[in-house]
């Protein structure tokens, strides 16, 4: 299927709905007033109630029942209200994705996002913008899954989903990847140029002479937590680590390596 067809159809690239795209907008806002935060996140009860579910969860229980927004954002800091009302919105548009699916979707997700965050401080780059950008990277995948399907279980039965070639193996077949897709969601859901930006062009981020810092740290970042999901040896991880990238953004490759998932589930 074509990526102009993918795109056209129905459903492919839902809506946010208003209270999400409100926290969107807000990426671009450093010093948002929490009040407008949790004012924003009460006009929606759904997300309302799984803040509080995460809040009151024993990752986070600090002894007492957390029953307001505002506690909420106390506890779980604006960061992680965001990226689970992003997961949750992106969980909902795509209610035939399987629940295994989306699960270690989101378990790889949550550690790209992560290791972009510890990246992006370390060449002081924007660690919240680099955590968003590294937590809606790869959902591309989502809308590709549920459009053309059937094709997607050929290319499964040859490239694993969170194989280390998978946009390549897209890229061959297809003439587009997940990046593509998910670039084209991030725009339409209003995310700031520079995610949108980072999200397009992670792949290769150095190609034809571009340099775009956030897609090299979602580089590196989604190459280590695709090592974690398939239980990479350091062997393979030394042989198969990007250092033209690496080397580009002055990272240090010890730390890439040395990272184990740490993320929790959006429960």
């Amino acid at each position: 299927m074509q990526l102009e067809a993918l795109l056209a159809q129905p459903g492919a690239l839902p809506a946010a709905p208003a209270a999400t795209a409100q926290l969107i907008s807000g990426l671009d806002d450093p010093d948002i007033d929490t009040g407008t935060v949790a004012a924003c996140i009460s006009t929606d009860p759904v997300l309302t109630a799984k803040l509080l579910k995460q809040a009151n969860s024993s990752f986070f229980w600090r002894g007492r029942t957390v029953g307001s927004v505002e506690d909420s954002l106390r506890i779980l800091g604006l960061r992680k209200v965001r990226s689970l009302a992003i997961a949750m919105v992106m969980n909902q548009s795509f209610p035939s994705v399987s629940p295994d699916r989306l699960q270690q979707f989101w378990s790889y997700s949550l550690n790209t996002a992560e290791l972009a965050r510890r990246l992006a401080m370390e060449i002081d780059l924007d660690d919240g913008e680099a955590y968003t950008s590294g937590l809606i990277h790869a959902v591309g995948e989502l809308p590709m899954r549920v459009g053309m399907s059937d094709a997607m279980d050929r290319l499964d039965s040859v490239c694993k989903p969170l194989a280390l070639n998978r946009a390549e193996a897209q890229d061959a077949i297809f003439g587009y990847s997940y990046a593509h897709v998910g670039a084209e969601l991030a725009k339409r859901w209003k995310f700031p140029w520079r995610i949108v930006n980072g999200v397009a062009n992670h792949v290769r981020p150095y190609e034809n002479d571009v340099y775009e810092p956030l897609a090299g740290v979602i580089h590196l970042a989604a190459w280590r937590a695709r090592g974690i999901e398939l239980n990479l040896r350091a062997k393979e991880l030394i042989t198969t680590y990007p250092d033209l990238v690496g080397e580009a953004l002055g990272i240090d490759p010890d730390g890439i390596l040395n990272y184990e998932s740490g993320s929790e589930e959006f429960s």
